[in-house]
């Protein structure tokens, strides 16, 4: 678990949550007889020590990334603020993407919610509502005090939401079950049938996978067919680029070094190098963006880079490098 722990942080900061989850599995699943310091400390020693020892990796990880001459916290994006209410808002934000609302909940709203999550997981004494009601406030903390994403970003506490909200659904047919099984008795009396309440609850059981099902297709089905038209947009803009970048770009040395003065992805994403990778087929090319070494403080000097790329009105041109092919690019209709 340590191991996949520290390859998910490699992977996205927003890993170290983790700790938390484990921590908490092992309180609702397998907690300690009684709160006795010895009972305490043998716990922590057992069920509890993959939790302390990702916690103690956790505190390592986030000084390394808080700390130092590559601190994170230099891009003012990554740059936290402390704040309840900016918790509420960043979640309400993220929030309304993954619910596909048009509205944001106002903080008071969001606060409620979140409150009235985690009092119904008690109530329901359900074991995995608890887990996923506490994950659902401390999965999010990676996220909560700085500039929000996309919804892309909320895919770790996206899973205890989806457990929470399947199994509240689930909990609350049972209870309607329940209900209907009462009146099976006197059914069963009156048309001497026995077995009703086990086809009631099947009945039921089928009545909520197609009330889910009914909801959720037409709209996923809605937002997919907006989203198609913007990916195939971005796809026909790259392939595009791509073969600009091609013909500017035939002679560069494999392990060579490129400067992108501008281009046309927003500000502080990667694309533009992650495209000239892909495009030059060489990983091992070293790709300078010129718009992130403002924010990170870097002085780029064009003399120092065999190829210098620009990116005017709807097309990159070459500043300085090897003379460019002669291949025209593909011809690309821009929606």
């Amino acid at each position: 678990m340590l191991c996949l722990f520290v390859a998910a942080l490699n992977s996205k900061e927003i890993a170290v949550s983790l700790p938390f989850a484990f921590l908490l599995f092992e309180w609702f699943w397998y907690r300690p007889s009684d709160f006795r310091l010895r009972t305490l400390a043998g716990w922590f020693a057992g069920p509890g020590r993959t939790s302390l020892l990702a916690a103690l990796i956790d505190l390592i990880y986030i000084v390394g990334k808080l700390t130092g001459a590559q601190s994170i916290t230099i891009n003012p994006a990554y740059r936290p603020h402390l704040s309840g209410v900016l918790y509420l808002q960043n979640y309400s934000h993220y929030l309304s993407q993954l619910t596909y609302a048009q509205r944001e909940l106002p903080a008071a709203a969001m606060l409620i919610l979140l409150c009235g999550i985690v009092v119904a997981s008690f109530i329901s004494s359900q074991r995995h509502l608890k887990w996923a009601a506490f994950m659902i406030l401390l999965a999010f903390l990676p996220l909560a005090f700085i500039l929000p994403r996309g919804v892309s970003a909320l895919y770790v506490p996206a899973l205890p939401w989806a457990l929470w909200t399947a199994g509240m659904a689930v909990a609350v047919r049972a209870i309607f079950a329940q209900c209907l099984s009462r009146c099976a008795g006197w059914l069963s009396a009156a048309f001497h049938k026995p077995g009703v309440a086990f086809w009631l609850h099947l009945a039921t059981q089928a009545a909520l996978a197609g009330v889910v099902t009914l909801w959720l297709a037409p709209l996923h089905a809605l937002v997919f067919s907006h989203a198609l038209l913007f990916a195939h947009n971005a796809q026909n803009a790259n392939r595009l680029y791509h073969d600009q970048i091609r013909m500017l770009l035939p002679a560069l040395p494999r392990g060579g070094c490129a400067l992108v003065l501008n281009d046309p992805y927003p500000e502080g994403v990667f694309t533009a190098m992650f495209l000239i990778h892909l495009t030059s087929g060489d990983l091992t090319m070293t790709v300078h963006l010129a718009k992130l070494a403002g924010p990170e403080g870097l002085t780029l000097d064009p003399k120092d880079y065999d190829a210098v790329l620009d990116f005017v009105p709807n097309q990159f041109v070459l500043r300085r490098g090897p003379p460019p092919s002669h291949t025209p690019p593909s011809r690309v209709r821009l929606q």
